[in-house]
């Protein structure tokens, strides 16, 4: 893969990560209960926040371990997508929060193609793959 486009890729799970964990934590801030039927609400936002903060780490370091990329690219991909779904099902308004997930969405899948397409070429490279289809 070209050096350009890998640390492009690199820096869309930087920057994916530290935007995830950066909403997670701010919004964990502000989780306590307003009225008396909130309380079983919390639980389930905290629960919510938490697993924002794992994906938030997790893209942080798939940065660093070559390893973690896929896996942890494709668990943001599922867990931002389903977010949207769910909230969008629910008739929940939409706010900053799930603007943000959606605009995420768009470096994550670009992040995954890119490196999908960097494994390709270095199969390519070391002979596990043929050059043309037809060969």
């Amino acid at each position: 893969m070209h050096d350009s486009s890998h640390r492009l890729a690199l820096a869309m799970l930087l920057l994916a990560g530290c935007l995830t964990l950066a909403l997670a934590l701010g919004a964990a801030a502000g989780l306590e209960p307003a009225r008396p039927a909130d309380v079983l609400l919390v639980p389930l936002a905290w629960h919510r926040h938490l697993l924002a903060v794992m994906i938030g780490v997790g893209l942080v370091v798939a940065a660093f371990v070559p390893a973690l990329r896929f896996a942890a690219a494709a668990m943001a991909i599922v867990d931002k997508a389903s977010f949207l779904a769910v909230s969008l099902a629910a008739g929940i308004p939409l706010d900053a929060r799930h603007g943000l997930d959606a605009a995420l969405l768009l470096p994550l899948v670009a992040a995954v193609a890119l490196l999908a397409h960097s494994a390709r070429q270095e199969a390519r490279w070391e002979g596990m793959l043929p050059l043309r289809p037809e060969a």
